[in-house]
């Protein structure tokens, strides 16, 4: 997306940014229109990466009050995404490769409540590095 600044900026801050894409090219072109002269000059173009973020909850409700009945994980910058939940026998109890999914509890046709579950995510950013997170979910009553 091309934005014009005044000639007086010497610094520029892209706050539209799409958190579902993490890799951005950057140019500059100058423009001299004076009465004498009519010149364009274009800068070298840069590839910059955002590092890819979480956002992770660490409890939810899953009771259809209308409050926080579901979880899930909100990733920026990520490309690729795969997050499994486990409960404390080592089952997996959740898995989604779907980086917008949420998940209300259910497991088995049941939602258990008072639990502590354990998530581990895999995920890379536009970098193509891979990354690792992992932390505890409580569901509650």
């Amino acid at each position: 997306k091309e934005t014009t600044t005044p000639a007086t900026l010497r610094e520029y801050l892209d706050k539209n940014l799409d958190y579902d894409w993490g890799g951005y090219w950057y140019y500059a072109v100058a423009h001299q229109n004076d009465s004498t002269y009519k010149a364009t000059s274009q800068s070298n173009t840069i590839y910059l990466y955002q590092p890819p973020l979480l956002w992770v909850p660490n409890a939810f409700s899953s009771n259809n009050d209308g409050l926080n009945d579901t979880w899930g994980i909100v990733p920026v910058f990520v490309k690729e995404y795969h997050l499994m939940v486990y409960n404390r026998w080592g089952q997996i109890v959740y898995e989604t490769s779907d980086k917008k999914s949420d998940w209300n509890g259910d497991y088995k046709g049941k939602t258990p409540f008072d639990e502590v579950l354990v998530w581990i995510v895999t995920y890379t950013g536009w970098d193509n590095r891979v990354y690792y997170k992992k932390g505890t979910l409580t569901i509650l009553n």
